[in-house]
């Protein structure tokens, strides 16, 4: 498998229990049979082929929309989030795992395939933690702005000339 080689490498997050739906609309609870959620021994690859069998949930505009103006609890968000996240994370890496080989092999593609793999198990830390800690959503705040963080001007140089060959 593609991604189990890229992944082979990788140091595990190391997830404790199942994650547990948090926002009334997304009713499903992300556990595995065992009731604690992937085996931290199975690494960076076990963790996007559990996370990888679930779809993210559907939202519509509207239900965005309402949810950030009507439902405004930064507990509700972050417990959604904490659980949306991997699922739709771990989604998008078995996408691009399925990329031609040569595709695969480019600096380019490796890139943004360490970058998916390093949030992943950034966000992934946050799964255990209790929304009820001010400090915890204050900590994940901080985190998903570094995350959307534009990419730095030596980073983005670095790799300009990388991402024109490709």
């Amino acid at each position: 498998m593609r991604l189990a080689r890229l992944l082979r490498g990788a140091a595990s997050a190391g997830p404790g229990p199942g994650l547990r739906a948090a926002c009334p609309s997304a009713s499903r609870s992300l556990t595995s049979d065992s009731g604690s959620g992937p085996a931290p021994e199975l690494g960076v690859p076990g963790q996007v082929d559990f996370y990888a069998r679930f779809s993210p949930s559907p939202l519509s505009m509207k239900q965005f929309l309402d949810f950030g103006s009507v439902n405004a609890c930064e507990k509700t968000s972050f417990m959604f989030l904490r659980q949306e996240l991997p699922v739709r994370l771990a989604n998008i890496m078995k996408e691009i795992s399925l990329l031609p080989d040569n595709l695969l092999r480019t600096p380019s593609v490796q890139l943004v395939q360490s970058w998916y793999i390093q949030s992943l198990q950034e966000l992934l830390d946050f799964k255990d933690k209790s929304a009820e800690d001010a400090k915890t959503i204050y900590d994940f705040i901080i985190w998903w702005k570094r995350q959307r963080k534009p990419i730095s001007s030596k980073t983005h140089r670095k790799h300009k000339s990388k991402l024109q060959c490709s």
